[in-house]
């Protein structure tokens, strides 16, 4: 069974000049994040542009990161879709090519009803036997999983093994409903609060850069070091807020993180449209962040 706890990495998807998945590119990023000790990786989610790629393109990219991971940590790739059939096929791709499960999101645009979340996820997850990690992710499907809905799935299917919320009250709603049956996991902005709820570990944008500093959140919390803890938590913030984490951004994921990657000598390239590369006040915004965080960095393109 996946392991939910600890630092959960959405990658992004690095493009070269001609916007062509960057192989190297991708290796180059995990390797980084795996000497940082990151808990998991999720390939192919919304961080990754995942709705963006072309099967092929999701291929080459869950292949490469499940050869170059060689099962040192679990690879999640996301299944981005609003239909269960397309979905259900993202999965099965990512189970073939050695991923250790899939992480979904609740779906885009069509704004179901309770009963039709309900429907859509036990048709994805009956046709399926992988853990399926779910991404409450309201501000992007425009659709709020209720807590009830979290229960049924959970006492019905074991390999819904975790669920990724952003509101503190519906952890603690979840929680009373399903206890620690489910594993509950949070945003950036809400990592360490989560934690002191129940939460077992975060899906982290702010980790694409600074991934020790999210480690190091969660392992001074597993020592009970909440002083440091919290002061690493409050000097992220400023950072979470430009890129757009849980309290919204001047521009969508990834095109912030993107732009920080690229900054820190990472390898990201720009986003694909119809998102545009940042704005030169987002850059200006990133810089400042990033050189109160490490003075001493050189950035690139400065």
């Amino acid at each position: 069974m996946h392991d939910t706890r600890g630092v959960g990495l959405g990658t992004v998807t690095p493009f070269t000049k001609d916007n062509k998945v960057d192989v190297e590119g991708i290796r180059k990023n995990l390797g980084f994040y795996l000497k940082n000790g990151v808990n998991s990786v999720e390939p192919c989610a919304t961080t990754g542009e995942g709705s963006l790629l072309t099967l092929e393109e999701h291929e080459k990219v869950i292949r490469t990161t499940v050869e170059f991971v060689n099962h040192r940590v679990p690879v999640m790739p996301g299944a981005s879709g609003t239909s269960p059939d397309a979905i259900i096929k993202l999965v099965r791709l990512a189970k073939d090519l050695g991923a250790d499960g899939s992480y979904l999101s609740t779906p885009s645009y069509t704004k179901p009803s309770q009963e039709g979340l309900l429907a859509h996820f036990n048709k994805i997850m009956d046709s399926v036997d992988v853990p399926i990690v779910i991404y409450n992710a309201i501000h992007r499907s425009g659709v709020d999983l209720s807590a009830e809905v979290v229960q049924k799935l959970s006492n019905e299917f074991s390999h819904f093994v975790g669920f990724k919320e952003q509101s503190l009250a519906r952890v603690l709603k979840i929680k009373g409903l399903v206890g620690d049956e489910l594993a509950l996991i949070t945003e950036d902005w809400l990592f360490l609060p989560g934690l002191s709820l129940g939460c077992v570990g975060v899906q982290t944008i702010a980790g694409s850069i600074f991934p020790a500093m999210m480690v190091d959140i969660y392992q001074s919390y597993l020592r009970g070091d909440l002083k440091r803890a919290r002061e690493i938590q409050i000097r992220l913030y400023p950072l979470m807020e430009i890129l757009g984490i849980g309290t919204g951004g001047r521009e969508a994921n990834p095109t912030p993180i993107k732009a920080a990657m690229n900054m820190l000598g990472l390898e990201a390239g720009s986003p694909r449209l119809p998102l545009l590369p940042a704005s030169e006040e987002t850059r200006s915004e990133l810089r400042t962040q990033i050189l109160k965080i490490l003075p001493s960095m050189k950035l690139e393109g400065v």
